[in-house]
């Protein structure tokens, strides 16, 4: 339950942080929004990075690391464009589509043996994702539903990479290496765009960026409380509360396509996870009884 009311605080925070993203994308490029959310992480880290600076840092596999912030860096900036382009609830469901994502991806480059219902979830998800973006123009399928979609990709990547960094890297360690490179790689292509925000905006921007560092820890926190596949499902109330600020926010109403397409895809990504997770419990214990 403690790890439940965690990951229920993180689909708050996110979906306010989003929420933010939306409604400033009128004035504010997603690359500068970007730079800003960086920004505010690094400020939040400035009394860890100036207090213990080598601990906070020390890292063994810096290479890896810095592609994987270049892989969250350039994720953050599709994720930011496809809520600015797509309807709210229905960024929010395709973003869901990072767990379908993780499958192929184990199976081409982890070499790991993926079973019927796996790959069953897996189809059946991506098919609920045409059902969502039937039917479209590509025009706009390239703006805004491939933004989703390659957020979602560079998210399982990494996640995928995460995984391996985890072994001897603290969670606090990635974030803090996120928040300098993050920053360092956020900055250029926002000046194409840049625009000095008023004071109320700059505080939005910042506020923004603290969201993002307050979803990251509390998802984080939550799952140190518990099964990680039972309490990660309370991560799926972003979707009533997507559509309730999609309802009552911008005034969006989502088609039946959308409800049904995600429907399919948010109940094979659970599959899918809980599959996961299953699999992982057996290892587990077969390896305590060995």
């Amino acid at each position: 339950m403690i790890g439940a009311l965690w990951v229920f605080a993180a689909a708050l925070s996110f979906t306010a942080m989003m929420t933010l993203v939306k409604f400033l994308s009128g004035d504010y490029a997603v690359m500068v929004q970007s730079a800003y959310r960086q920004l505010a992480s690094l400020l939040l880290f400035t009394p860890l990075l100036a207090t213990r600076p080598r601990r906070t840092l020390a890292s063994s596999r810096i290479p890896q690391l810095l592609v994987t912030i270049a892989l969250s860096t350039f994720g953050l900036v599709l994720s930011f464009h496809s809520y600015e382009t797509l309807a709210f609830s229905e960024a929010n469901a395709l973003s869901f589509t990072k767990m379908l994502w993780l499958v192929p991806l184990a199976m081409l480059f982890l070499n790991e043996r993926v079973g019927a219902i796996q790959i069953a979830a897996t189809l059946a998800g991506f098919g609920g994702v045409v059902v969502m973006l039937w039917p479209i123009s590509f025009d706009h399928l390239v703006l805004g539903h491939a933004s989703a979609l390659g957020a979602a990709l560079t998210a399982a990547l990494v996640i995928a990479s995460m995984k391996s960094l985890m072994r001897d890297h603290s969670p606090l360690t990635f974030m803090a290496w996120s928040a300098v490179a993050g920053l360092m790689m956020s900055l250029p292509p926002a000046m194409l765009f840049w625009r000095w925000p008023s004071t109320g905006d700059l505080l939005l921007l910042l506020v923004m960026g603290g969201l993002g560092v307050a979803t990251q820890g509390l998802y984080v926190k939550g799952l140190s409380h518990g099964d990680a596949a039972a309490v990660s499902m309370v991560d799926y109330s972003r979707l009533i509360l997507a559509g309730l600020v999609g309802w009552f926010v911008f005034d969006e109403r989502p088609s039946l396509s959308t409800a049904l397409g995600a429907a399919i895809t948010v109940l094979a990504t659970m599959i899918t996870g809980w599959n996961d997770f299953r699999k992982t419990r057996a290892r587990a214990a077969a390896a305590d009884a060995g």
